[in-house]
């Protein structure tokens, strides 16, 4: 089975991939460096000398381009993210390049490493990679995985066969016939980029709606008790003063940073009211406030091509100073901006207090700490910053109603590379003097969270209740057909959380491929599910739960 795989991840990286990838490269780096000058500029003064020794030193257009493998390409757009590529594709298609070149490297040293997980996983990956430059192969590349998710997997050993199938009791509706998909899964209209929640774009206005439109947003987000503690926190610091001043953000890659960052957002953004959504209700009556309270917010997204017009600081000063209509708070800072040092805490203070209450949201911090290292920014020093991040800390704790919340990554995906470590240690360090730490997501609430953004609310409890019931009744009864784990008396309650999905498959993708380096946790899941229940939906699947296929 690995071999075939392997040849099937070949033909995918060789014969689909690389003639889009290798033309997409040769004309981006053509137009940044010139028609003439793009193989010399753009890929031999690149390369180490043991990574361009088989290369030619000129060519014509096509034996040029021939020679950009998948490999190649993968680290050509690696090299020249910042300048050229970041422009050309979204953020997370920086995270898929890299996976792309594990997976190149892996498919042309080791021909036992595919199985059916990891070349499924391998296959919707490179599709993320060509979806914003080429759809006819992102399409090519998502048949494959969708004919490889379909295929029925080939025995690899039978433990005790079953000669007859194992009865489940009653009626049972099927799953399409109690619950629906949202419009978008259920027609395949969904982007995978949908999945990845983006501050920067949502402040500007732009992106899918249920991230822009605040209403919408808390229809489909599901307050787990990390998220909900996180919202009243907050709410108590900007209306009594009494909740935590500092809050960091931290887990690994897709734990929930951003999305977590969003609802801050729109919450206090003061385009929703606690009628439109019952979230809202449920945060103002946990915090026994009647109203959302006028709350002036500054955003700061350390990704952003070009973050800021000026230092950390003026920024924060500038968008609190167009909130507020009082110009002088800027000016509070202004030659601390103009001459790129860090303001001091009683400065800050000063700019928090009249702007009370007021919310400063930072994601990627880190990100934003390497260019300045690199000296890809020009927001003073690296080490003003740190000066900065600490007076910033302390000016909240001292302030009368302000709230600062950072995130802070967790992985190597998002850190990136030494000096990201290195960014990291030295910020975490400052934040982490005075700190409130949010918890991500239990693996219960992620089950609820996938199911509230997948599905529309159930229309037939009574039918999921029976479906449940059944499945647990069956379990019971066949102690020796199934693990123990599915007898235990909490099981029924998980086969509900998870339903229409049956809790085995999410545990198999949240214990096996949140594993996977790269892997973005819930959304990961998010993402293949969507395509998943498009499928399901569109053949008319009548089954009782979307359940994992086994060969008996």
């Amino acid at each position: 089975m690995n071999e075939k795989n392997h040849s099937e991840i070949g033909k995918a990286l060789n014969h689909v991939l690389r003639p889009m990838l290798a033309a997409f490269v040769q004309k981006n780096l053509a137009q940044h460096f010139g028609a003439n000058n793009w193989w010399q500029r753009g890929v031999l003064e690149e390369l180490y000398p043991e990574q361009k020794r088989f290369l030619p030193a000129s060519g014509t257009y096509e034996e040029l381009t021939e020679r950009l493998d998948v490999g190649l390409s993968a680290l050509l757009i690696d090299i020249h993210w910042r300048d050229i590529f970041s422009l050309k594709m979204p953020r997370n298609a920086f995270n898929w390049v890299k996976e792309l070149k594990s997976i190149r490297n892996a498919w042309a040293h080791d021909s036992e490493s595919f199985d059916d997980a990891t070349t499924i996983r391998a296959l919707d990956t490179m599709a993320l990679v060509c979806e914003s430059f080429d759809a006819e192969t992102t399409e090519q590349l998502r048949a494959m995985w969708s004919s490889k998710l379909n295929r029925q997997p080939e025995p690899v050993e039978v433990v005790k066969p079953v000669q007859e199938p194992l009865p489940l009791t009653g009626n049972l509706k099927s799953w399409r016939d109690v619950i629906e998909p949202h419009p978008d899964v259920a027609h395949g209209r969904y982007k995978q980029a949908e999945f990845a929640a983006d501050l920067a774009q949502v402040v500007r206005g732009e992106g899918s709606s249920e991230y822009v439109n605040p209403i919408e947003f808390f229809s489909r987000t599901y307050l787990t008790s990390g998220l909900k503690n996180l919202l009243v926190e907050t709410l108590r610091r900007l209306t009594s003063g009494n909740g935590e001043p500092v809050i960091q953000l931290k887990t690994s890659f897709g734990g929930g940073k951003t999305h977590s960052l969003l609802a801050l957002y729109h919450l206090f953004g003061g385009k929703i009211q606690a009628v439109q959504s019952s979230a809202v209700r449920e945060i103002l009556n946990a915090t026994q406030v009647e109203f959302l309270p006028k709350v002036h917010t500054a955003v700061i997204v350390g990704t952003w091509t070009n973050p800021l017009k000026s230092t950390l600081w003026g920024e924060i000063a500038a968008q609190l100073a167009r909130s507020t209509s009082k110009p002088e708070l800027y000016d509070l800072i202004r030659e601390n901006d103009e001459k790129k040092t860090a303001p001091g805490v009683e400065t800050l203070r000063e700019i928090f207090n009249a702007a009370s209450p007021c919310l400063i949201l930072i994601d990627e911090v880190v990100a934003y700490g390497r260019k300045l290292r690199k000296g890809e920014v020009d927001g003073g020093t690296f080490g003003n910053l740190l000066s900065f991040i600490q007076e910033l800390t302390e000016a909240a704790k001292a302030s009368l109603n302000c709230a600062v919340v950072v995130s802070i990554p967790e992985s190597d995906a998002e850190v990136g590379d030494d000096l990201g470590r290195q960014v990291l240690k030295q910020v975490e360090h400052y934040f982490g003097r005075i700190e409130f730490v949010w918890e991500s997501a239990t693996p219960v609430e992620g089950y609820e969270i996938v199911r509230r953004r997948l599905f529309k609310t159930c229309n037939d409890n009574q039918a999921r209740e029976e479906t449940c019931s059944a499945f647990f009744s069956m379990y019971i009864n066949n102690t020796n057909d199934f693990p123990n784990e599915s007898r235990q008396n909490n099981y029924r309650e998980k086969l509900l959380a998870c339903y229409p999905i049956h809790p085995k498959l999410f545990d198999y993708l949240y214990d096996k491929w949140t594993s996977l380096e790269g892997f973005q946790k819930t959304r990961g899941v998010l993402r293949l599910m969507a395509n998943v229940i498009h499928c399901l939906w569109s053949q008319n699947d009548q089954s009782a739960l979307i359940m994992p296929k086994c060969s008996a």
